[in-house]
């Protein structure tokens, strides 16, 4: 679990595109995904600890889950302190620059900076609910043809508590879940700015992943 008592800022990250074709998400039906290993949570109130982990491991960081946990200072059953998320991030990963957002105060282009974040290759942390934090390194997207933003199809992450890896939800469970993120600055920098070369050509792939229910 994860405490949010007065949280303003959330997690989320956006990432630049790669494809070289008119389709956006590779190898179909998967989407695109840039393969964060999955790590179960230790205890029930460990999915920051362990969604650091899994982002750290991916960046080529290997941490003891308790370390991570001592260091953001999770404690049961309250979880941790959610101004703790952005310094652990800091801490454990790469990404030195990492930066919350509130979903609905994040501005016009909160989704566009988790695509931009993805495509740029680094993953970014979502909270649920205000209340659990997964990892997420994947999806389908497309340009939305009126502001030029990158929006989601399907979204693919490493949820702590799930039964194995590349948990997903589709863009309106996606919408319905997430109200905040940590997410890079420099990676989701250029949200905003960036359009698809193709513009309203692009064709989004289908696939067959679904949404797992806890």
């Amino acid at each position: 679990m994860l405490k949010f008592r007065m949280l303003k800022r959330a997690v989320f990250a956006v990432a630049l595109l790669t494809a070289v074709g008119c389709d956006i998400g590779f190898g179909g039906p998967a989407p695109f995904n840039l393969g964060v290993q999955w790590i179960p949570q230790q205890t029930s109130y460990w999915c920051v600890p362990a969604a650091i982990q899994m982002w750290a491991l991916y960046d080529g960081y290997s941490f003891a889950q308790s370390a991570i946990a001592s260091f953001v200072g999770a404690v049961a059953p309250a979880g941790t302190p959610a101004a703790n998320v952005v310094t652990g991030v800091v801490r454990f990963t790469a990404e030195k620059d990492a930066v919350p957002y509130v979903a609905f105060g994040g501005g016009p282009d909160y989704y566009s900076k988790q695509v931009t974040s993805i495509n740029n290759g680094i993953p970014f942390l979502a909270i649920f609910n205000a209340q659990h934090v997964v990892t997420v390194g994947g999806g389908q997207w497309h340009t939305d043809d009126t502001t030029g933003l990158y929006v989601w199809d399907l979204v693919v992450f490493q949820d702590p508590i799930a039964g194995g890896p590349n948990s997903s939800a589709d863009a309106g469970d996606w919408i319905a879940l997430n109200d905040a993120m940590v997410i890079s600055a420099s990676a989701s920098s250029e949200s905003l700015t960036y359009l698809n070369e193709y513009g309203g050509n692009v064709g989004v792939r289908g696939s067959n992943y679904r949404l797992i229910q806890y």
